[in-house]
């Protein structure tokens, strides 16, 4: 046969489809045709799977640089069962097969399992009753979408047992299991609802349910599992070779046809076909002799056509379309007899203007992409089982109500669209449970509902928006609200009652002027950002009641000039940024923030004292007041602050440094003295501290240049000025206008020579 010998000459791949148990067994043999597996395979899988109980990692596959198949089983339903009998035929045809069989597991997902599932072309996902139980196979298979949605690798499920809607809506044996979960892991609820959008999302993938077959599971196999052709082939190693079009047309059971790269023509293609994929289709339509009416799944990524069908056609089988990228594509296909359509995939093609009235009517459609579609500006009302819509970067300048009422969409992205200018009114009854993607949509000025169970929302870039919903504290369930570059919002919302989740709060670069006192009514808050917010002239005294705050952040607030008592202790603040404000000194009080690790200062050009009480922040790290032109005092420290490591002092008006402040800092590796002119004096005691080798100075020359070690990373100002002096054994002061130059040893850093002018 000429195809035969043209395929073995070009390594074409063929892979065979098992349909009894809905599994692709993708080989790599030289025949087109895939015969039943033998009954010996099968008893040999079985014995190695329970061999395992004694060998834990005795049927565990190798390291290998790709795998064919990635199978996804809890072991406890399937592995002598289903699962054995589909490994048997896939050893049968010597085909790549990762199967991790070992009975212990730990809580995590090995990286190692990880690692074959992003080196497989193909997972297959059994889906039986007690798959949700395991936390490792829930892992496995929030990865492999993951796999899937980045790099379109194919997944199937296989429905074993198991109804696909318990599966699809956590019901039944499913909702026993995340039951447990829940309670189990109630400090990460937001890893369960991944698990819980993983099983969703598989279950609307096309697949195969064999949950009410008779008969063995090895009986299936050969009884069911037909003669099939699938070829893959890559175009770019064939186009040189004569090929024949008549030659697919022929082979009247190939089911699945995948091509990669691009043919100077078309081929004819087999009504046959159930599955075709064509990367890059040259054409402009699909060939006028070709029957689409078997079609289950058609792939035409980043193809170059503009109408798909010359004549209309009727898909009546089609589950899944996917035109995306087709940047030609003018039109959708006639889908409006595909009833079955569950997946529309059309996002990027930015020549298309419009999406038919018909879509209401496909009452199966789950999920429907169309980002990127910079020409569509209007949508139609959307059927109501739709539940994942994307539309980021679209043209889109307003939604249908019916989207914004619709109970059943979990995944709504809206960010980016720049003429989306209004959201509906009615009511907002989306269940969307993790992150509504609505930022950057700047002609976005007002909003009046959103959906109640969104864990993040960003509103990044609202440049219109002027204010929020009182409302919004109606969201109980979000943890992170993002507002920065609303430049326009003025107020915050008083919150009329307690936001329990919200961890983080970002007002950067808005026009707010104050805080409400009722913040304290964000009890769980860990980061407050307002960086940038020019117009903020106070800090509500109640910031003291966020036991949890961890990190605050006031950089750039220009008009903030008092930082408020601190009433009561904030145990778990570690990070407080006054730099570039007006503020002029610090509280006494700052010691009820015992868990401070970094203070920056830099630039508050008119704070004039640093407390005392600054020596009670025993867990400080970093103090950084360079740029504080008017700090003429540093506090003398007088007792330990073990844990200081870094203080910057660089173009203050410090006029002298005590010789205990040193002292009662053990940890301190760097000091940071440039532009200090007004520091005039040093204890001679104090520079036997420069003498550790963990230490390294800056001082204060102004014309000094900064020399780096090669190897150590450290450096030191050296400059010599002037006549060699030599220092006096007296107990005076030494002027500190002058330069110290450094050896660094291997072992140790010695002071050589001081040179004073």
């Amino acid at each position: 046969m000429e195809l035969i010998g043209f395929i073995q000459v070009f390594n074409i791949i063929v892979i065979a489809i098992a349909i009894a148990i809905g599994t692709l067994l993708y080989m790599c043999c030289r025949s087109l045709t895939f015969f039943p597996s033998s009954s010996s395979a099968v008893d040999s899988a079985v014995a190695d799977c329970a061999a395992v109980a004694d060998d834990e990692d005795a049927d565990i596959p190798p390291r290998r640089e790709k795998y064919d198949v990635f199978i996804s089983f809890r072991g406890d339903d399937t592995r002598l069962g289903i699962t054995s009998h589909l490994h048997a035929a896939l050893l049968q045809k010597k085909i790549q097969t990762y199967i991790d069989n070992r009975l212990k597991r730990g809580e995590e997902i090995r990286p190692a399992l990880l690692e074959a599932i992003e080196k497989s072309t193909i997972s297959v996902i059994i889906f039986s009753q007690n798959y949700a139980d395991s936390t490792w196979c829930l892992d496995e298979l929030v990865h492999i979408l993951k796999c899937n949605n980045r790099e379109g690798r194919m997944v199937i499920p296989v429905f074993y047992d198991i109804n696909p809607s318990h599966v699809r809506k956590q019901h039944g044996s499913y909702a026993d299991a995340f039951a447990q979960l829940e309670k189990r892991f109630d400090s990460s609820i937001d890893k369960v609802q991944k698990w819980r959008d993983a099983l969703t999302t598989a279950a609307n993938l096309s697949g195969f349910d064999h949950s009410n077959k008779s008969g063995t599971e090895a009986d299936l196999i050969q009884r069911e599992t037909p003669n099939v052709e699938v070829i893959f082939a890559n175009c770019s190693e064939i186009q040189e070779r004569p090929l024949k079009h008549a030659d697919f047309k022929k082979m009247s059971n190939l089911i699945m046809l995948s091509l990669f790269g691009q043919l100077t023509s078309s081929l004819d293609l087999p009504d046959s076909l159930r599955y075709l994929n064509w990367l890059k289709y040259p054409l402009e339509s699909l060939p006028s002799n070709f029957c689409p009416e078997n079609l289950v799944e058609l792939h035409m990524h980043n193809s170059k056509v503009k109408k798909l069908w010359k004549e209309e056609q009727i898909l009546v089988n089609l589950q899944v379309i996917d035109l995306s990228y087709s940047d030609y594509l003018t039109e959708v296909p006639n889908l409006s007899g595909s009833l079955k359509i569950v997946h529309i995939n059309l996002c990027g093609c930015g020549s298309l203007v419009e999406i038919p009235w018909y879509f209401q009517h496909l009452h199966k459609l789950t999920h429907l992409r169309l980002g990127r579609c910079t020409s569509l500006k209007y949508l139609p009302e959307m059927p109501g089982n739709i539940q994942y819509l994307d539309l980021k970067y679209s043209g889109i300048k307003e939604l249908p109500e019916s989207v914004w009422s619709n109970e059943n969409i979990s995944y709504l992205n809206i960010s980016h669209c720049t003429d989306l200018d209004k959201l509906p009114n009615n009511r907002c009854e989306l269940k969307v449970s993790d992150v509504l993607g609505i930022e950057s949509c700047t002609s976005l000025g007002k909003f009046s509902e959103l959906p109640r169970d969104i864990s993040k929302l960003s509103l990044f870039g609202f440049t219109r928006l002027v204010s929020l919903p009182t409302n919004i504290c109606k969201l109980k369930h979000l943890e992170e609200l993002n507002l920065s570059g609303c430049s326009k919002l003025e107020n915050f919302p008083k919150i009329l009652e307690p936001m329990e989740h919200l961890k983080s709060l970002n007002l950067s670069a808005t026009a707010v002027k104050e805080l409400p006192s009722s913040i304290e009514f964000l009890p769980a808050l860990k980061r407050v950002q307002l960086q940038g917010c020019k117009w903020l002239s106070s800090i509500p005294k109640s910031i003291c009641k966020l036991k949890c705050l961890e990190e605050l952040n006031l950089s750039g607030c220009s008009t903030l000039k008092n930082f408020p008592e601190i009433l009561e202790p904030m145990e778990h603040l570690k990070s407080l940024n006054l730099s570039a404000t007006t503020v002029k000194k610090l509280p006494s009080s700052i010691e009820f923030l015992p868990a401070l690790k970094r203070v920056q200062l830099q630039g508050c050009k008119r704070l004039s004292s640093i407390p005392k009480s600054i020596c009670k922040l025993k867990c400080l790290e970093e103090l950084d007041i360079s740029g504080c032109c008017m700090l003429r005092n540093f506090p003398e420290i007088l007792e330990p602050m073990e844990n200081l490591k870094s203080l910057n002092l660089s173009r203050t008006a410090v006029e002298q440094l005590y010789t205990s402040s040193i002292e009662f800092l053990p940890a301190l590796k760097n000091i940071e003295l440039e532009g200090c002119n007004k520091l005039s004096c040093i204890s001679k005691s104090m520079l036997k501290y420069v003498k550790r080798p963990d230490l390294k100075v800056m001082e204060s020359s102004d014309e000094s240049e900064t020399n780096e070690s090669d190897d150590h990373g450290e450096y030191l100002r050296k400059d010599l000025f002037g006549e060699t002096g030599a220092l006096e054994e007296s107990d005076g002061f030494i002027g500190t206008n002058l330069a110290i130059a450094v050896q660094i040893g291997s072992s140790e850093m010695r002071i050589e020579e001081i040179h004073i002018r």
